[in-house]
């Protein structure tokens, strides 16, 4: 059974952990905050992708599982209906 010292110095740890992470964001952030503006229109061109683009990778990311979520859109839109209708 872990003592109460020993969780306080796990506490320390994380809470050191976390405080670097936060640190690294900031660096990240001051990074993108001293870049010119036609600098940050350039990485996000970059960056874009369209919608269908986004669902397609998505879609891809779903294979043997359609005919779960294709259930429970049909499902979703069943009940959807019924709510409606019984109004």
């Amino acid at each position: 059974m872990p003592t109460s010292k020993s969780e306080y110095v796990t506490y320390l740890n994380g809470l050191a952990g976390r405080r670097k992470e936060r640190q690294k964001r900031r660096e990240v952030d001051s990074y993108h905050a001293s870049m010119s503006s036609k600098d940050k229109d350039a990485l996000v061109s970059r960056s874009h992708r369209s919608f269908f683009q986004l669902f397609r990778a998505f879609w891809k990311m779903l294979a043997g599982h359609y005919d779960k979520v294709i259930l429970g859109l049909v499902t979703l839109t069943i009940s959807t209906a019924l709510s409606i209708w019984s109004e």
